[in-house]
């Protein structure tokens, strides 16, 4: 454990200290990192998810910005990033991230952050074990490292394709009970309580 929980602490200080060079390799780190959410080790799932949440939200991670300037060799294919399950194909095509950008709320995350989504998504759908015992955890962690609206946001984005409605239910009722009763989304929850959107006049047919 204590092995594991060094590396990853070093996997940390090279993405905040060397992160062009890093996101290279983000490629053959990123299954890798997912799996370790599955250790027994509440302290290396939390290392875990720090590594995970610095790739997803790190400037560096910015690979479709023209202007990079460690230039080609920092473009990843992202399509390498896919954990390998079968018949999940429809949540490989993500929908636009522009709808996260455009909140001024929610900060933007980098070209990894909706990957990420996708692939613990995936992760939880294939190990259901996993989502059961350590879901809640890891999706609470994971709105204090990032940004909750835009996990929240981004989840609902790609359950609204999900073919696999069992799953869908139960991420759904997760996510709401994380929403309703957890520390870590109490602003959050003020945040919808405050809620002020206009609201459009019903049209007279």
């Amino acid at each position: 454990m204590m092995t594991r929980i060094a590396v990853l602490k070093w996997l940390y200080h090279l993405y905040i200290k060397t992160p062009r060079k890093m996101f290279r390799h983000t490629d053959s780190l990123f299954p890798i990192l997912l799996q370790t959410l599955s250790d027994e080790s509440d302290e290396v799932v939390l290392k875990d998810l720090e590594v995970l949440a610095e790739i997803a939200s790190s400037p560096a991670g910015q690979t479709d910005d023209p202007g990079a300037p460690d230039g080609p060799d920092l473009r990843v294919n992202h399509s390498e990033l896919q954990v390998p399950t079968s018949g999940r194909a429809n949540l490989l095509n993500p929908p636009s991230t522009k709808g996260l950008e455009g909140s001024p709320s929610t900060p933007t995350m980098n070209s990894y952050f909706y990957k990420f989504m996708i692939n613990l998504l995936q992760t939880f759908s294939s190990e259901r074990k996993l989502l059961e015992a350590r879901g809640p955890f890891i999706i609470r962690q994971l709105c204090l490292l990032l940004n909750a609206e835009n996990i929240f946001h981004s989840m609902a984005d790609i359950l609204l394709r999900e073919e696999d409605l069992k799953f869908a239910s139960t991420m759904v009722h997760t996510l709401n009970t994380i929403l309703l009763t957890s520390t870590e989304l109490f602003q959050l929850r003020n945040q919808l309580k405050d809620l002020q959107t206009p609201v459009l006049p019903l049209t007279q047919h």
